[in-house]
């Protein structure tokens, strides 16, 4: 499960990205917190999906991890230079997807 492109900032009760919560963190949590239990069975495998949103907006510079600034501050909600929902909701996403890149 995951969240597609979310208009506005929207944050957890963490103040995390909503974004990047939901496609990144909760996986990498969820998985790290069975692994005694993967490790303990014969064979095991963890699936990660991406997508190739992970390389950033077509025609842009490729996504950096800004771990500084997780949650796209730097980013506009400009709607109408990115539709539908804003630079700062494309960059959340594609952060999110890096990271599950650079997870798996």
């Amino acid at each position: 499960a995951g969240l597609g492109l979310v208009p506005g900032r929207q944050r957890t009760t963490d103040r995390i990205d909503a974004n990047f919560a939901v496609n990144h963190l909760g996986h990498f949590l969820l998985t790290n917190l069975m692994l005694d239990a993967l490790r303990a069975s014969k064979a095991f495998r963890v699936v990660v999906l991406g997508s190739e949103m992970h390389r950033g907006i077509p025609g842009t510079d490729p996504i950096e991890l800004d771990l500084e600034d997780i949650n796209c501050e730097e980013y506009t909600d400009d709607w109408e230079a990115h539709p539908p929902c804003g630079q700062a909701a494309y960059m959340s996403y594609a952060r999110s997807k890096l990271c599950n890149v650079l997870f798996a």
